[in-house]
């Protein structure tokens, strides 16, 4: 059944390809192409903008939120008495709504997100604040999908796998919906017993553990919430081997209006709480407001983000699959288990079908992927840099992947001039609003295309090393950077021909004398582009290693080249006596991870994946593009 999902994210969670927002929409997009999704101008820009959903025919933007969007949204989430959308033509009724806020933004606390966040918990529409419970509910509601997902079964790489129930739950509820808690923990105790761990706020862990709280003594109220608690003591009594040597089912912190709502923030700041069940009553006067809204903002901090959930039927949809899920092997997406095992982040995109072992149909979807998520990387970060007056620097490697990836990126702002059009006669097409509106010559304009983002112009690009002997020069590095900075409207830098070979004829030369100039970049780079490959001494007419005297025979047993540094199979650096590389050092690339990004670009021969897995062991990536099968295959590996 085809859903309709808000897309929305603060503009500091969906800018550059790396974002929350973009990275949930790249892992899910498959997912999502199969349902209506409907954002703010904001959002959609930035989405196209990095490539995604290209090419899919249900995605609509509506104005921008501060000027209204979020209230459409918002108009689409209510519902009468039986369940029956009140929306205006305007507002498309909404079935999910994902919304990743970021609690610095002074907006995630306007009149209209909160508003928007009400109306979700009140007509029980799932309200998904955090980068954690939007990728957890895409996962669970994605079927038929398994070349998406990793199972630990199958799986070497099984330190990418944590199982649910190694999570500890907060379970919460204002007065008024405590029987509603007290029935979905009775529903799916199975669920919850076998988590790790669950705490919960004074009154309403104190329920959970099947006793009567002191608040309910000699209180009518009581008497409708004894029959569900007494049931469930009966449960506890019965669990007791399966609870881990806790003493209790639900650990008891103090109650919301003494301060629980502070100590389960804590918890969670110290990664001791991954998933909070609060089931909220919107209708009711709430003395500890403050509290409530710092532990809602806690569970939004970035790197801390956990599972939230805010009402009764959410909370069921979510054990329901939980409960189904633990009954078969573990799965994960490829790009979530490749971030867990090796710390980096994944851009993968679907494997066409194998021609051989030069694949030119898959190589060439990873190329236009990887052109799609550099451009917007860079031009991202180039706009934030001339905020501040500043250059952004960008190393790129040799090679004829090089060449070509450079050749992409130059396509990107022609497509994305075409992409406007193709966006705003689909509108003019699809949207009735859009339709009303273009008669009165108001038409809803997108704007794809930004001058100012194109042209950066404050980008420098330089090489990651120096000449390597090929007889091609569009495959020198030098060549490639300087390349790279047309596209940017920038400027370049070189390695001089003449301290490389001073590197290797004369062996020792002071490093600071021979890189000067290009040193400074180096030290400086914000992106690094690179890729890899095995150690080859000749291939077609490309120098895989320098033909010197000894050399290739001291690196011929290493994993292969990354950017021109050759390592071992476990990322070490593999060095030969008598030569010294003119380029960037093993800790300058590691460096750039503090500053931006080191991506890997690289296709998916089998010859790859040891130079691949070897450059990721070391710590050299932070970004690894390639096709899902050959992602698929490291973690196998």
């Amino acid at each position: 059944m085809s859903l309709n999902i808000a897309l929305l994210a603060s503009p500091t969670l969906r800018c550059g390809p790396l974002s929350p927002l973009q990275r949930f929409a790249r892992d899910f997009e498959r997912f999502l192409e199969g349902h209506n999704v409907y954002t703010t101008e904001g959002c959609f820009r930035a989405l196209l903008r990095a490539g995604v959903f290209l090419n899919h025919q249900s995605f609509f933007p509506t104005i921008p939120g501060y000027r209204g969007g979020i209230v459409r949204i918002a108009g689409g989430v209510l519902r009468d008495e039986r369940g029956n959308p009140l929306v205006p033509e305007s507002a498309p009724r909404m079935d999910v709504v994902v919304y990743l806020i970021d609690p610095r933004d002074p907006a995630s606390n306007f009149p209209e997100t909160n508003a928007l966040k009400r109306e979700c918990v009140v007509n029980s529409i799932p309200f998904l604040a955090t980068s954690r419970s939007a990728r957890e509910w895409a996962a669970l509601t994605w079927e038929g999908a398994s070349e998406f997902f990793l199972t630990e079964s199958n799986s070497h790489g099984r330190a990418a796998f944590r199982a649910f129930e190694e999570n500890v739950v907060a379970l919460i509820a204002h007065d008024t919906k405590k029987q509603n808690m007290l029935k979905f923990v009775r529903t799916h105790f199975d669920v919850l017993l076998n988590l790790k761990g669950r705490i919960g706020t004074g009154t309403t862990a104190t329920l959970l553990n099947g006793r009567q709280p002191e608040k309910y003594r000699n209180r009518p109220e009581w008497e409708k919430l004894r029959p569900d608690c007494e049931a469930l003591a009966e449960l506890i009594k019965n669990s007791k081997e399966k609870l881990r040597g806790n003493a209790e089912f639900v650990t008891v912190c103090k109650s919301g209006p003494e301060g629980g709502d502070v100590q389960i923030a804590n918890y969670i700041l110290e990664r001791k709480c991954d998933v909070v069940i609060f089931f909220e009553d919107p209708h009711v006067a709430r003395e500890h407001e403050t509290d409530i809204q710092l532990l809602e903002r806690t569970g939004r901090v970035r790197g801390r983000d956990v599972i939230c959930i805010h009402d009764e039927r959410t909370a069921r949809d979510f054990a329901e699959k939980w409960r189904t899920r633990a009954k078969k092997p573990e799965a994960l997406l490829v790009a979530t288990a490749l971030e867990r095992a090796f710390g980096v982040k994944a851009v993968l995109v679907e494997s066409g079908k194998s021609h051989g072992p030069h694949d030119t149909y898959t190589w060439d979807s990873i190329l236009r992927g990887a052109a799609w998520v550099l451009f917007s990387e860079i031009v991202t970060r180039a706009r934030e840099r001339r905020s501040r007056g500043e250059k952004l620097r960008v190393t790129t490697s040799w090679g004829v992947g090089m060449s070509e990836l450079i050749s992409k990126v130059k396509e990107v702002p022609r497509r994305l001039a075409e992409l406007e059009m193709e966006v705003l006669e689909r509108l003019r097409r699809t949207l009735r609003e859009n339709e009303r509106e273009a008669k009165r010559g108001r038409v809803l304009e997108v704007e794809v295309v930004d001058k100012e983002l194109m042209e950066a112009r404050n980008v420098v690009a330089g090489p990651m090393q120096g000449v390597m002997a090929a007889e091609a020069e569009e495959v020198e590095a030098n060549v490639i950077s300087r390349a790279l900075a047309d596209c940017f409207l920038g400027e370049s830098v070189a390695v001089p021909v003449a301290s490389v070979l001073r590197a290797s004829v004369g062996g020792q030369a002071d490093r600071r004398e021979r890189v000067a100039g290009i040193g400074e970049h180096w030290q400086r780079t914000d992106v690094l582009i690179t890729g890899c490959a095995p150690v080859r001494e000749e291939s077609g007419r490309q120098v895989h290693a320098p033909q010197l005297r000894g050399y290739y025979h001291q690196v011929k047993d290493s994993a292969g080249d990354f950017g021109g540094i050759y390592l071992h199979t476990r990322g070490q650096e593999c060095r030969a006596a008598g030569f010294e590389r003119v380029g960037m050092s093993v800790e300058e690339v590691k460096s750039v991870k503090g500053r931006g990004g080191s991506f890997l670009v690289v296709g998916r021969e089998e010859s790859r994946l040891e130079i691949a897995r070897a450059a990721l062991l070391g710590d050299l990536v932070s970004v690894l593009i390639t096709d899902l099968e050959f992602g698929r295959r490291l973690l196998l590996r």
